[in-house]
């Protein structure tokens, strides 16, 4: 009995330990110092110094977060994965790499995809075009220019049948609250754990279901407007715009021009109800209460909040959502953290 009891007291500290190293993880934020990417606390600390490489998409760089206690680190043209010390856990050996998520990462070998467990163990072999994350126990996977589910051992469970949207998988693919969006044909559709499709969609279903409510495609005169349906299946707001974003904390951004057409953002609620007044050239998701916008000018961004109360003045070249009181921000070249007072927690560098 004593043994027993050790022995379980013993796991019950490694796992405390393993989940406190994971959620410490969590609360890092990239940086860039010198040309280098490193991490620091919530307080704009340095925990972990620049020294890897930065990874860029048209000229944009592009911060690895933590997730599950690791970090997909590019060092001398190849990814690896590191802990909250910066310590290499996989040594940098990927052409490319995906964040953890479920135990699983995907990783590039050669021309081809697998998965990596946090050890570094190949657990599911490279044999796929592209692969996304795992979400509620699939992930999605490309084959032969069709994209299916896999289960964590590898498995396809959804034979590929649907087509590629993107080059990288946005969320939307990822299974929410048991059902995921996909592409079959010309039609956007909502498919269940099985493949089957829900039948929810009278239009086409565009995204999964945000705060509720999924991003629909109607017609009108041969026009396409967007408008949203709530889980129920029932169409909450006619399509009747000529873009929208997604919902998020019951607002959700719409105008009635297309996605060319500068400007004349405003936002609605639930009902379709303008709940903001006026319009505005950028507006973003409302996020821990704000919103990126732009009234007046398009280059320079600042924060909303839901009355319509510019709290942030407009004064960044690119605004990211909050997150944990905090948000990413550029001037120039230049990235910083601010938090919801317009302070910089760590100063815009490159």
């Amino acid at each position: 009995m004593t043994i027993r009891i050790w022995v379980f007291a013993l796991l019950l500290l490694i796992s405390s330990t393993v989940f406190a190293q994971s959620s410490d993880a969590e609360g890092l934020l990239p940086i860039i110092q010198n040309g280098k990417m490193g991490y620091i606390s919530k307080k704009g600390e340095i925990v972990i110094r620049p020294q890897f490489d930065v990874s860029s998409y048209f000229g944009v760089p592009q911060f690895s977060e933590f997730s599950e206690g690791m970090a997909a680190i590019k060092s001398k043209g190849l990814i690896g994965y590191i802990d909250s010390s910066g310590d290499f856990v996989v040594a940098p050996q990927f052409k490319d790499g995906r964040k953890f998520s479920s135990g699983l990462a995907a990783v590039k070998i050669g021309d081809r995809w697998g998965f990596i467990d946090q050890k570094g163990a190949l657990r599911i072999a490279p044999q796929f075009t592209t692969a996304g994350d795992f979400s509620e126990g699939l992930a999605q996977v490309e084959v032969d220019g069709k994209r299916g589910y896999i289960d964590k051992t590898g498995k396809l469970v959804i034979m590929p049948r649907f087509r590629p949207s993107d080059p990288d998988f946005g969320d939307d693919g990822e299974f929410k609250s048991g059902v995921a969006n996909v592409r079959e044909g010309t039609q956007h559709l909502m498919i269940d754990r099985s493949g089957q499709t829900v039948g929810k969609c009278v239009f086409d279903c565009l995204t999964n279901f945000y705060d509720g409510m999924a991003l629909i495609k109607g017609y009108k005169n041969s026009r396409p407007l967007l408008g949203f349906m709530d889980e129920k299946g029932i169409i909450a707001i006619e399509p009747t715009y000529g873009d929208a974003g997604r919902f998020s904390e019951g607002l959700v951004r719409v105008k009635y021009g297309n996605r060319i057409t500068p400007g004349g953002w405003f936002y609605i609620d639930r009902t379709g109800q303008q709940a903001i007044k006026g319009t505005f050239w950028v507006a973003g998701a409302f996020s821990e209460g704000l919103a990126v916008v732009a009234r007046d000018n398009y280059i320079k961004r600042g924060y909303m909040d839901r009355t319509g109360t510019v709290v942030i003045k407009a004064q960044f070249d690119r605004a990211g959502q909050f997150k944990g009181g905090l948000a990413l921000v550029s001037i120039g070249n230049k990235w910083g953290y601010i938090d919801k007072k317009g302070n910089y927690v760590w100063e815009p560098s490159k």
